[in-house]
């Protein structure tokens, strides 16, 4: 499996940092198809805008901790979409652009 470097330079495995920080999630041997792949990337991206806007109102640690494990996640899914990285890159750039109008139009 592949190793997971943290930001303060801390390296493990995959299973490990699951454990670690997935909130219960579990490795599994399920085999996605590649439409699975692609749905996945979407609620992900979905997911961590949504993240990174709470933590624009708020921050805890455990919401840091979502957003990094939802990324963590997304990253491993675009490993084996990387013809979708352009995509995946606009609708999150698109996203964040969306959320600091918000956050501007708000203060």
């Amino acid at each position: 499996m592949k190793n997971v470097t943290l930001k303060n330079g801390t390296v493990m495995e995959d299973a490990e940092f699951v454990q670690r920080r997935g909130g219960g999630d579990t490795l599994t041997s399920f085999v996605a198809t590649k439409a699975d792949l692609v749905s996945l990337a979407n609620q992900l991206v979905d997911e961590l805008l949504a993240d990174e806007f709470f933590l624009l109102l708020q921050t805890s640690r455990s919401e840091r901790r979502s957003r990094d494990y939802t990324s963590f996640r997304l990253e491993r899914v675009m490993e084996f979409l990387p013809e979708l990285d352009a995509e995946v890159q606009e609708k999150l750039r698109i996203g964040r652009k969306k959320t600091m109008k918000l956050r501007r139009k708000n203060s």
